[in-house]
């Protein structure tokens, strides 16, 4: 899409948003929303600090154990977050029709992981305990409307973060081992498949960023004289903006304004603006033309809101954005900006962030699962080297290929980058020609 037809259309779509924010009769739906999730972001935040506070008393030993743990940890709370039960009780069924030979020098770190969650849950030792009864067992602390049908019976009163922490660790590791399983034996399209068909409905998902958009526009702040400004930062590649965009479409979704006006995952791609002369232009638009944009998102900003602005070209450029982000600021409710981190942002964004989702990442080898934990920190807070320091910072987790980036905006964003190497190449060429001249 040229820029000019952007920019109208997403002055038009946020006419249509601030007009249906205003009037909208959804706000009970959405404490409701906020409320239901609340109770598992509760657990989710206790069970963090039990695995924290495990590592410290000497409970798990090695760091390795505990990348191991946190990885599967949010996995599986990705998959409450983000999946339909019913997808659940499939990954259960298919775990218990694979043959134990399948699973091959995996099955002895599976009974010791097993083990390990089984004793954390009962406070006893397994002993004479099969291991598909202990994965029965471990499974039926999730919460009742994720149980599997065959799991009812062991359900128990009163739920406690303990039970959450086991049933969904365990559950993190199922779909690990399910996928390593579905790569050896060429059934990754079959799992994906399962996922697309089982991804629940955006409105019934929950992200901490949708949460914290929801929260904004409940408390007016939408509309007030003072923008927010929220951070998303992780290195390149690794789901920062294919997170941001699920995030603004469960709120979207959320509030109905999605449905009402048939807008497709797609479309969602006109809130993201990614190069300077597009923002530039909204800026002066919300500022002349009084428009306010209840939300934008500052994609691949290290690219072009750089810190060495002042010796660019566009200098006069980044001076008028500059001055329109600090002064004319009240015509954009939220800014979520995509970036590889502050220290790549100019010192004038930075300034302005108030609240950062750093993503840390754990990894589990030989999957295509790709796991990664969104922890909160204020805007001065340097990130440690240590970062199982903040294990009790991490509010999210994003998880592939749970969460997707939709096909079209993907394609549209690879073209967008290939044109940006290619004008670097051609820059850095001028360049050196002209070095060799002198």
């Amino acid at each position: 899409m040229k820029r000019r037809d952007k920019i109208v259309e997403l002055v038009e779509i946020s006419k249509q948003l601030n007009e249906y924010l205003q009037n909208s009769k959804k706000k009970e739906h959405i404490r409701e929303w906020l409320s239901r999730y609340s109770s598992y972001y509760n657990l989710f935040s206790k069970s963090l600090a039990v695995i924290y506070h495990s590592y410290k008393r000497g409970r798990i030993i090695y760091q390795n154990d505990l990348r191991y743990l946190i990885n599967h940890f949010l996995v599986g709370y990705r998959i409450i977050c983000s999946m339909r039960p019913e997808f659940i009780e499939v990954l259960y069924k298919t775990f218990h029709d694979i043959p134990l030979q399948r699973i091959g020098s995996f099955w002895r770190d599976l009974v010791s992981d097993l083990q390990f969650l089984y004793y954390q849950r009962f406070g006893e030792k397994p002993s004479g305990i099969d291991y598909r009864s202990m994965i029965d067992k471990i499974l039926s602390g999730l919460p009742y409307e994720y149980l599997p049908n065959d799991l009812h019976k062991y359900y128990r009163h009163p739920y406690n973060h303990i039970m959450f922490f086991t049933s969904i660790s365990l559950l993190g590791l199922l779909f690990s081992y399910i996928s390593h399983h579905a790569i050896l034996n060429n059934r990754t399209l079959d799992l994906m498949i399962a996922i697309e068909k089982l991804r629940n409905d955006r409105d019934k998902q929950f992200s901490w960023l949708s949460r914290e958009i929801a929260e904004i526009y409940l408390s007016g702040r939408m509309f007030s004289t003072r923008s927010a400004y929220i951070s998303v930062e992780s290195y390149v590649g690794h789901g920062k903006t294919t997170y941001s965009l699920s995030s603004l479409d469960i709120f979207l979704s959320l509030i109905g304004f999605k449905n009402e006006l048939g807008l497709e995952d797609e479309d969602l791609d006109i809130f993201r603006i990614n190069d300077l002369e597009t923002f530039h232009e909204i800026l002066k638009i919300s500022y002349k033309k009084n428009i306010r944009f209840p939300i934008l998102l500052l994609d691949d900003s290290s690219d072009w809101l750089t810190p060495y602005w002042t010796w660019t070209k566009k200098r006069a450029v980044y001076e008028e954005v500059r001055d329109l982000l600090i002064y004319g600021r009240a015509n954009v409710g939220v800014y979520i900006i995509v970036s590889n981190g502050p220290e790549d942002l100019s010192s004038f964004v930075r300034r302005l962030i108030e609240k950062r989702l750093t993503a840390i990442f754990f990894d589990v080898p030989e999957t295509f699962v790709k796991a990664s934990g969104f922890m909160l920190l204020s805007r001065d807070v340097r990130k440690s080297v240590d970062q199982f320091k903040h294990i009790e910072d991490i509010v999210d987790a994003f998880v592939y290929p749970l969460m997707k980036m939709p096909q079209k905006i993907y394609e549209e964003d690879m073209a967008h980058k290939r044109e940006m190497i290619k004008r670097s190449v051609k820059r850095i060429s001028t360049l050196k020609r002209s070095m060799v001249k002198t």
